[in-house]
């Protein structure tokens, strides 16, 4: 039993406890074989009677490094990472709104305090779009203003954008820019990432269904957030905590089960004035049912007996989910009394039970006794912990080194761009465009123009957004031109894009992984690959820049990886430059 003074200090406690069990090594019995094995994080459910008050127990377990899954019924617009998001875009789409910039500036891609929020108030939204800094802000503490002046250097490119670009697209450039993803990390990363996912799978397909502004995405979101049935995303939940409704549990069966919140009821007060019509078709004469405040009707009174046997119903369900453990836990109300509302899985339990739980709550006693019909059973009172136990696991390091929301795998497999050198991590910035023109971007469209044979006409090779992101598109389109007539005059390259008779195959933007001595995972995209009749395979990179001595150390890596793709037949490498005709030739030997 878990009887607590206030629903924090019960959140609390059942935390200790699965944070204790899980740290002891506490044994459950295994559902496949019988044999008894050391309690999982997935091992154990939280039920609840309704949606409402699972967020205490999430807070918790996460200050516990316990990993937990919200099951899907519970809050996905009440998610802290989903509330940020919302609080972005509906900042993004009408920067005027006082009320806008205040959920922008609480929320986790800034975070400054309630204090500099009562400093820069009431010009919010001049704080964080306004042309001059408000002088205010020399005033904040040194970590607000950081923060604050972070944000006025990102946001006017941001909104620049909010017109250029799709609402989807402009969403995934914030999060990498603003690198939110690191505000996901701890043991609800999988569940935050997934969400994440949701969220902007939800943009696109709001995009999908036609013409869809920034500020109508954000007016869809607000009636879903009215709506509020839209659940969590799924997560391979195997490894977790699961919290959930007990509806949600039937048919699920768990080692370890917590009936929580047994003391609240099914729902909030009922409606000030409730009228129920009369029923339709029937043969007498049923005049419809009217009660106004405090006032119970006929119809009050069927409703409030439904919800009392949806509640024993529920409390049949919770109970009977556990295979091995079952604990009971409940709030006591001002008077040290247990009092649950109405339709509340509590309200079920018989008049000896509750007195049990008061008992529980005020007791130093480690057990107490109760019998029942069946006879009498010992049940052990939950204290809390003196000192707070947390979990550690290495897979829990991961999430911190994550910089975007594509899948994870735990492990310590390092994984490096075939582009880095000297240990560094990066990315292979040949594959992406970023604001401005450079070498590398224009070496993308000269990439694309090869593998397409195209010549002439090179803008229409480029995206709509990627476009917006070009300051000078003729200039930028003119040097790719360029680049690429050089290179076509390659002699190498005249023959493999001519009409060649050596030449079996050719692929372009080729990807691969490969595992390195060093069990270091290198992964990388080769410009194009050609197999010539005479067995020999060549790997060929084009460069729009300037010769530089990384771009033989990435061709070695290149090389080694393709003769791990291909160990029978000979392999070379060349890298092209278009500053001449000369080339870097490594054979099969080197």
């Amino acid at each position: 039993m878990v009887a607590g003074g206030s629903d924090e200090q019960q959140a609390e406690t059942v935390a200790d406890e699965i944070a204790r069990l899980l740290a002891t090594g506490a044994t459950v019995r295994d559902r496949d074989t019988g044999v008894r094995r050391a309690a999982r994080p997935g091992d154990v459910a939280i039920l609840f009677r309704t949606r409402e008050g699972h967020r205490l127990f999430e807070e918790a377990l996460a200050r516990r490094r316990v990993p937990y899954y919200v099951y899907k019924g519970l809050g996905f617009f009440d998610a802290d990472e989903i509330k940020d998001v919302v609080a972005l875009l509906s900042f993004l789409a009408r920067p005027q709104s006082e009320l806008n910039a205040a959920a922008l500036l609480r929320s986790r891609f800034v975070r400054v305090s309630d204090e500099a929020l009562k400093r820069l108030a009431p010009a919010l939204s001049a704080a964080v779009s306004g042309g001059d800094e408000p002088a205010v802000v020399s005033e904040l503490h040194p970590t607000d203003r950081q923060r604050l002046r972070l944000l006025r250097t990102a946001m006017p490119r941001w909104l620049s954008l909010v017109d250029r670009l799709p609402p989807s697209e402009l969403l995934d450039r914030v999060l990498a820019e603003s690198a939110y993803a690191a505000e996901t990390a701890g043991p609800a990363f999988r569940q935050a990432r997934e969400n994440l996912k949701k969220v902007r799978g939800l943009v696109r397909r709001i995009q999908n269904r036609g013409y869809a502004t920034l500020g109508r995405v954000v007016d869809h979101f607000a009636q879903l957030v009215a709506g509020g049935d839209e659940s969590n995303a799924m997560i391979d939940a195997i490894a977790a905590v699961n919290l959930m409704t007990a509806h949600a549990a039937k048919g699920l069966e768990f080692p370890i089960v917590f009936a929580v919140n047994l003391q609240r009821g099914s729902g909030g007060s009922p409606d000030p004035i409730r009228i129920v019509p009369a029923p339709f078709g029937r043969d007498e004469v049923i005049e419809p049912s009217i009660a106004i405040g405090e006032h119970e009707s006929d119809a009050d009174r069927d409703f409030e007996a439904r919800e009392g046997e949806e509640g024993k119903r529920l409390l049949y369900v919770a109970l009977t989910r556990a295979r091995d453990r079952l604990y009971l836990a409940a709030t006591m109300n001002e008077n040290g009394r247990f009092a649950p509302g109405k339709g509340g899985l509590g309200r079920t339990l018989p008049a000896s039970m509750a007195l049990l739980l008061e008992t529980a709550a005020t007791t130093a006693d480690m057990t107490l006794g109760w019998t029942g019909p069946s006879g009498t059973h010992q049940f052990r009172v939950v204290q809390r912990a003196e000192q707070l136990t947390t979990m550690t696991d290495a897979a829990e390091a991961a999430p911190n080194r994550v910089d975007d929301f594509t899948p994870l795998h735990a492990g310590g497999i390092r994984r490096i761009a075939a582009t880095t050198h000297d240990a560094a991590l990066a990315v292979d910035e040949r594959r992406q465009f970023t604001p401005g023109s450079s070498s590398i971007e224009a070496g993308v469209l000269v990439h694309r123009a090869l593998e397409a044979g195209v010549v002439n006409n090179l803008e229409r090779l480029l995206r709509d957004d990627e476009r917006a992101l070009i300051d000078d598109l003729s200039e930028f389109v003119d040097r790719a031109t360029a680049a690429l007539s050089a290179l076509r005059g390659h002699p190498e390259i005249r023959d493999i894009f001519g009409a060649s008779t050596s030449v079996v195959w050719r692929r372009h933007e080729v990807p691969f992984s490969w595992r390195r001595d060093d069990a270091t995972i290198v992964r990388g995209t080769i410009d194009c690959v050609v197999k010539r009749t005479s067995g020999v395979i060549q790997i060929l990179e084009f460069k729009t820049g300037r010769r530089a001595a990384e771009h033989e150390r990435q061709l070695d890596v290149y090389l080694a990886a393709a003769r791990a793709l291909f160990p029978d037949e000979p392999v070379e490498g060349l890298l092209i430059y278009p500053e001449n005709t000369e080339q870097l030739s490594i054979g099969p030997g080197v």
